[in-house]
């Protein structure tokens, strides 16, 4: 027969097990729920590029009708323009259904119909001007051609799109069913901590002891409850920051592997390179080549340093400082550019002191290497950078925004990679670098951005106690 102290710790080790148990499979119902919206967005991307594919061959026939009517040159550039994007949508395309081959086929097929009818409108267009801007029974009789290739594009299209909506359902239901089962699981959860909590109370009157132990757990439990949900909502962003952590140790993995295997090679080649420069060689043809092997063999090293620098764990001077002052002297930094740009500046800053502990030198050159290609993202005279701070629990939140161009989902996706860059003088190293400062400081840094709505980075560094 148990004792009273013994089902009371019992009762307890259950529950706690159950608690553990359930919130195990919160997290993992949470990363299915990540890879599951993951497959749904790739298959409405998938349905897109269909959909843009037909769009493309209709706005492209519908170009050449114009010119037709209206005898316009004009109006065949949007023609010339979708003939240009369909390579590269078709291949986007494949790229998205490389792991389906049945699919592929059905693309080639696609691809097929849409090239004979593309070859029939540029024939039209050229028959059409030789006839001299006059419809020829020639062109009339290619109407039921044009009507069957219209046909094969619009019945395999559609069926490529109804594949992909059935593919669609099945991950919405999935998603569906996962998501219940989250709620499932976490209304079972709080059952058991509810239970918990009764057994703890029946206990109270009997045991005094056996009643304190109960409150104590009642009130762990029901903290528990209360960042329940809110663990759930911020699962995605802790995934996020893991996958841009592991992106990073795996850049610097590869970055160390690529400086040892291609600075050893590089230093032979140097040293070879210096005892040709030593020997008597007269022929101009042979020194400048020699030259030309000494200023890459040099730029290479120097590509392999600033990879190295960008993506190692660094040495911090850290010290106590106003964020205020480091934004400041960023901006003065930058002043040249900001006054060249004619850029207008907004300075939002938080009424609350913002002190942090940092590297403020370091931190300068990640604020100023955001504030720089926010200006160049930015139009001449319309541009209006905006930095903004605030107090957020433990953190300080910077955020440096501008109203220019913005980027796409692809640009952000490689936007802290080493050599990314869409400048024509970058070496796509500055963002890269940015980040690493961050991470070494234990911040964060995310990144919002439209095409056309301008962008904002945001910055989350802990506050320095006072």
């Amino acid at each position: 027969m148990l004792s009273q102290k013994a089902k009371i710790r019992l009762g307890y080790g259950v529950a706690i097990l159950l608690l553990g148990i359930s919130y195990g499979l919160i997290f993992y119902n949470g990363v299915q729920l990540n890879r599951q919206s993951g497959g749904i967005s790739h298959s409405l991307l998938r349905i897109n590029k269909i959909q843009e594919l037909v769009r493309s061959v209709t706005e492209a026939e519908t170009s050449v009708r114009g010119y037709i009517i209206m005898n316009t040159d004009s109006t065949l550039e949007l023609f010339y323009l979708s003939r240009q994007q369909l390579p590269g949508s078709i291949g986007e395309l494949r790229s998205l259904l490389a792991e389906d081959k049945l699919k592929g086929i059905e693309l080639d097929s696609l691809r097929y119909y849409i090239t004979q009818r593309m070859g029939q409108l540029e024939f039209s267009i050229h028959a059409y001007r030789d006839a001299g801007m006059k419809l020829t029974p020639a062109l009339i009789a290619m109407r039921p051609e044009v009507y069957r290739l219209n046909q094969q594009i619009r019945n395999i299209s559609d069926e490529m799109i109804k594949e992909e909506n059935i593919e669609l359902d099945k991950k919405t239901f999935q998603y569906s069913e996962s998501y219940r089962y989250a709620m499932n699981i976490t209304l079972a959860s709080l059952v058991i901590a509810i239970l918990a909590i009764i057994f703890s109370r029946i206990n109270y009157m009997r045991e005094n002891k056996a009643r304190s132990m109960a409150d104590e757990r009642a009130r762990a439990y029901e903290k528990e409850l209360e960042g329940n949900i809110q663990k759930l909502e911020n699962i995605n962003i802790e995934l996020k920051e893991l996958r841009a952590n592991e992106k990073f140790a795996a850049t610097g993995r590869v970055a160390r592997t690529i400086a040892h295997e291609v600075r050893n090679p590089l230093t032979n080649i140097s040293l070879a390179n210096e005892q040709l420069k030593e020997t008597e060689i007269y022929d101009p043809e042979s020194n400048l080549l020699i030259e030309m092997i000494s200023r890459n063999t040099i730029r290479i090293n120097q590509l392999v340093s600033d990879l190295l620098n960008a993506t190692r764990f660094i040495q911090l001077d850290m010290s106590r400082v106003d964020i205020r002052e480091i934004l400041e002297d960023s901006l003065a930094m930058a002043n040249d550019r900001l006054s060249l740009r004619d850029v207008k500046l907004v300075r939002d800053y938080s009424p609350e002191d913002c002190f942090v502990m940092a590297d403020s030198q370091k931190v300068k050159v990640a604020f100023l290497n955001i504030i720089l290609n926010a200006i160049e993202a930015m139009e001449g005279k319309k541009g209006v950078l905006t930095l903004t701070t605030r107090k957020q629990d433990d953190k300080c939140q910077v955020t440096i925004s501008d109203n220019g161009m913005g980027m796409d989902e692809e640009t952000l996706l490689s936007l802290f990679e080493p050599f990314f860059t869409k400048k024509p003088k970058g070496n796509g190293m500055g963002l890269t670098n940015t980040q690493n400062i961050i991470l070494n400081h234990k911040g964060r840094i995310f990144v919002k951005s439209e095409p056309g709505k301008g962008t904002d980075f945001i910055v989350y560094l802990d506050l320095a106690g006072s």
